[in-house]
């Protein structure tokens, strides 16, 4: 008989997968589909930083597109708006899914700008699902939309 070392981590593993599993079951059970690690929550990732004359904004938005997508800027905070359409068909041709956790619905993300800045001549561009915002400084600040090109 050969020896297998303990590891108390796999035990704890094992146990985190089980209570998972019953969360997920209870998912299905109750007639909703797993939500997924965020439970639902949509919060897109948020990259900024300045240069000299701008900040420089990117938002991870995965399948969704310009029109999706509704950009402000209030006083020295960026506010974006949108709306992930599930991809999700009921009662489609036969499909049974066994993982649901793309999140879909709408959210709004406030992000504070590290100084004002000139919302008028922003440019936003969403390029493979990620939205690239240059935004230049300015003295003062205002409340104005930002259009949104899709990249091809």
């Amino acid at each position: 008989m050969s020896l297998i070392r303990w590891n108390p981590n796999t035990r704890v593993r094992r146990f985190g997968d089980d209570v998972d599993r019953i969360f997920e079951d209870l998912m299905h059970v109750w007639g909703q589909p797993n939500p997924g690690p965020g439970r639902g929550d949509l919060m897109p990732p948020v990259n900024l930083h300045e240069t000299n004359t701008h900040v420089i904004i990117d938002v991870e938005l995965p399948g969704m597109e310009g029109g999706d997508v509704d950009i402000s800027v209030h006083d020295k905070t960026l506010i974006i708006k949108g709306d992930k359409k599930s991809e999700h068909e009921e009662g489609g041709a036969g499909k049974n899914f066994y993982r649901y956790e793309r999140a879909f619905g709408s959210f709004q993300r406030r992000v504070p700008l590290p100084c004002a800045v000139e919302s008028e001549a922003a440019e936003a561009k969403l390029d493979k699902g990620v939205l690239h915002l240059s935004l230049p400084k300015h003295k003062e600040s205002s409340a104005t939309k930002i259009g949104v090109k899709t990249v091809p």
